[in-house]
């Protein structure tokens, strides 16, 4: 696993929900066994709609609806690789240690956790973070990780944004 030491985090911007699935998709590709994504951002900005594309870009079926598991806490997702959507939004750090989490962080599967901030440790485990900010058209995503993988998926996106790539892809 190549990774990247010292080097600072990539932006990306995503104009609807349409470049944010189809982002997420890219990323999901990259994904390997024992990912952490950790989702930062607030309300509506995006997070549950990137999850979605990780797991279609992990090769969950297109019937299946990736949906915020703000109530439930964890949905999990049968992909290449399985898929554990967890939301902290509404629990606090005792919840989450009953809940089980330490387990499943260190299962193979893929966690996407959004509202990952309310737990520090997350942040701290995470191989990818990603942190949202939200414009009236817009969406600006930093992605931090040691991981030169993942910031590869935003230098190319970036790339083919420049060149006009994107206009045709299917999300």
């Amino acid at each position: 696993m190549t990774s990247v030491v010292g080097r600072g985090p990539e932006s990306v911007v995503l104009r609807g929900e349409s470049e944010t699935r189809r982002f997420g998709r890219r990323v999901g590709r990259v994904c390997h066994p024992g990912d952490i994504i950790a989702l930062v951002g607030e309300l509506g900005a995006g997070k549950t709609c990137l999850a979605g594309g990780v797991a279609r870009g992990l090769g969950l079926e297109e019937s299946v609806v990736v949906s915020s598991p703000t109530f439930s806490i964890v949905h999990e997702y049968p992909a290449s690789l399985t898929v554990a959507h967890m939301d902290f939004y509404r629990l606090s750090e005792s919840d989450l240690e009953m809940m089980g989490l330490e387990e499943i962080l260190d299962s193979p599967c893929v966690s996407i956790i959004e509202w990952a901030e309310r737990w520090p440790l997350v942040l701290r485990m995470a191989t990818l973070t990603l942190c949202f900010q939200v414009a009236p058209d817009s969406r600006s995503v930093e992605l931090r990780s040691e991981e030169s993988r993942f910031l590869e998926v935003a230098q190319e996106w970036r790339r083919e944004r420049g060149s006009g790539l994107l206009e045709g892809e299917a999300c």
